[in-house]
């Protein structure tokens, strides 16, 4: 039924032409694509900082039915780094006082995450079979963007991140994604986005959406990843975007 789903959407849809879509690092699906992954960075990084990851999943012969794109933010003045210009979701004044960020470019790029995301619905690919993905403040941008989106996603995963515009969060979640099942991961011994940032942001999302949520604490990790979380992120993305061609 999905075949003939994804078969379907591929005749009836000519791609349009996004204009302005975000640059990308892609790893192509090295059997049939039938779902994607779109991920997004963190601060002063670009998607390069984290394609080559998804680039040693697909020569394992792990995720091979899974496109990987890897988004680089736009360049702007971060004022907490003395206005200096990074790639960066959003602006960030003060990294440790979070109730009082503004967020400035949030919006544009949630829209251009959008973009991306109904660039490859054009293309062929259901919305439920695209995963968003993010570390740090892509994670918080993973977590604003996934819950206001109106096509229902595969799945959120969100490693060393935290909620954005929380006040207005529970009044902006779609019911297209109320349901969209989340994983948080956070290294217990991160100095950057403290880890009870990390829990609190979860316990916030898990009280406003009724999907399956899971929150797991790496012990002895920093602002990083490790091997079980790597391990996880592998389980989670063969979970929620399996290789439908194989079931057949």
């Amino acid at each position: 039924e999905m075949l003939q789903r994804l078969t379907k959407n591929k005749q009836r849809r000519s791609p349009t032409r996004h204009r302005h879509l975000l640059k990308s690092a892609v790893e192509s699906a090295t059997n049939t694509h039938n779902a994607t992954v779109i991920f997004l960075h963190g601060l002063g990084d670009t998607g390069h900082g984290w394609s080559p990851l998804f680039q040693n999943f697909l020569n394992q012969g792990l995720c091979n039915n899974v496109k990987f794109i890897c988004p680089h933010a736009p360049i702007r003045p971060v004022t907490m780094n003395m206005g200096h210009k990074m790639n960066a979701w959003y602006d960030i004044v003060n990294i440790d006082d979070r109730e009082n960020e503004t967020f400035e470019g949030i919006q544009e790029s949630r829209k251009s995450v959008i973009d991306l995301i109904e660039h490859e619905i054009d293309s062929g690919i259901p919305s439920d079979r695209i995963l968003l993905g993010g570390f740090s403040q892509g994670g918080a941008l993973t977590l604003y963007t996934g819950y206001t989106y109106d096509k229902p996603l595969a799945g959120l995963l969100v490693l060393s991140g935290y909620l954005p515009m929380r006040d207005q969060f529970k009044d902006d979640i779609t019911s297209e994604n109320k349901n969209t099942e989340l994983l948080m991961m956070h290294g217990q011994s991160d100095p950057v986005v403290r880890h009870e940032w990390g829990q609190q942001s979860f316990n916030i999302v898990k009280d406003s959406v009724s999907g399956t949520t899971e929150f797991v604490s790496v012990p002895r990790v920093q602002h990083n990843i490790d091997e079980t979380i790597i391990d996880n992120m592998i389980q989670y993305i063969q979970k929620k975007l399996p290789d439908i061609n194989s079931n057949l």
